[in-house]
């Protein structure tokens, strides 16, 4: 005869209760049932870096690290289809960051956090009633949102699909080498090249994080026609010593020198003397510095001094034309829709190495 089990005496532990932002949890399964195991997994991870403004990316790009890899495993070495997987995967899952302790013992001592959150970016999620009209859910630049989430900034297709076919129209095939400042994984390079930009000539990969420059090698070892190279840039201390040798010189930045709160006053001054030819083309969100009273440009000011963004941009624009090492062949304020109230406005200029200078 069977002894009964006598029951245990001990309270089995409350569930804990899941928040957004729980270091190295994943959300509750209601939330992840559309993702892949693997994905789920891989939302179980941290990255730990220095917690400052300039350090934020190095966080992101090494906790995407492992998403990239699985990309590349999936589309079978393809660059094509990595590229594409990598950003699917991307809007599947949400970055964010918090200050935590790095050694218990010491509570003062701050990292970077970056963590995985789930989230649902699937046609079957979308809301009835589309917050905007159709007309500007076609035409906006603003991140498909879904839920109260949105896709990550770099992933917009509209907007970064605006900044290659502009990129084109500068007749590229005019340049002997082509550099991004401010590249994160190299994404507008690969997408640059990949969608018809000239061939046989370099494009630099100018990036400030460890991690983003090993994400680009990562793809670009993928192919090795793809002429990519990754290269050291900081903003604070523009060095383009990498371009030592080339003749006609396009650079272009996109929402990078938004990141450095005060870049040096010289800085177009030495983009300008790269090479004997020059072009700038700049896709960042300096509109709100031209000083406007108006909603947009306030609350755009608002928003960049909170999060201690640049602010000093097109001071450093107008010195360098003023001294003769540049001219603005065109400049517009706030031309791709606000992200979060954080519109993107365009700046294109040439060297000017025969005028005189003060």
């Amino acid at each position: 005869m069977a002894t009964k089990r006598r029951p245990s005496s001990k309270k089995p532990h409350p569930a804990k209760k899941w928040r957004p932002g729980d270091m190295g949890a994943a959300a509750p399964e209601k939330r992840t049932r559309h993702i892949p195991p693997e994905i789920i997994a891989l939302m179980k991870t941290k990255s730990l870096v220095p917690f400052c403004q300039e350090s934020f990316y190095e966080g992101a790009w090494h906790a995407r690290h492992a998403i990239a890899k699985k990309a590349i495993a999936e589309a079978q070495k393809n660059l094509s289809r990595a590229l594409s997987l990598f950003e699917h995967y991307d809007k599947l899952i949400q970055m964010e960051a918090s200050p935590v302790p790095l050694f218990k013992e010491n509570a003062t001592s701050k990292t970077l956090a970056a963590i995985f959150i789930s989230k649902k970016m699937l046609m079957s999620n979308m809301p009835p009633n589309p917050p905007r009209p159709p007309e500007q859910i076609l035409t906006s630049s603003q991140p498909t949102l879904m839920n109260g989430t949105f896709t990550p900034f770099f992933t917009a297709e509209n907007q970064h699909d605006l900044v290659i076919e502009w990129l084109r129209e500068i007749s590229l095939q005019d340049y002997d080498a082509i550099a991004e400042l401010g590249s994160g994984y190299g994404r507008n390079l690969f997408k640059l090249y990949c969608n018809g930009g000239p061939a046989g000539i370099p494009y630099y990969a100018g990036e400030y994080t460890q991690s983003g420059l090993a994400l680009t090698k990562l793809f670009a070892a993928l192919d090795r026609h793809v002429p990519i190279k990754p290269v050291f840039f900081d903003h604070n201390a523009p060095d383009l010593s990498f371009l030592k040798g080339a003749k006609r010189v396009l650079l272009f930045s996109c929402h990078s020198i938004e990141q450095v709160y005060d870049i040096p006053l010289d800085y177009f001054e030495k983009l300008a003397q790269a090479a004997p030819v020059v072009t700038g083309v700049h896709f960042e969100p300096f509109g709100f510095q031209f000083g406007g009273t108006d909603p947009i440009s306030l609350n755009h000011r608002a928003i960049m001094a909170n999060k201690q963004w640049n602010h000093n941009m097109l001071e450093c624009l107008k010195k360098a034309a003023d001294r003769g090492f540049l001219s603005i062949r065109h400049m517009a304020a706030n031309v791709i829709s606000p992200q979060g109230g954080n519109p993107t406005s365009v700046a294109i200029w040439d060297n000017a190495p025969l005028r005189g200078r003060n």
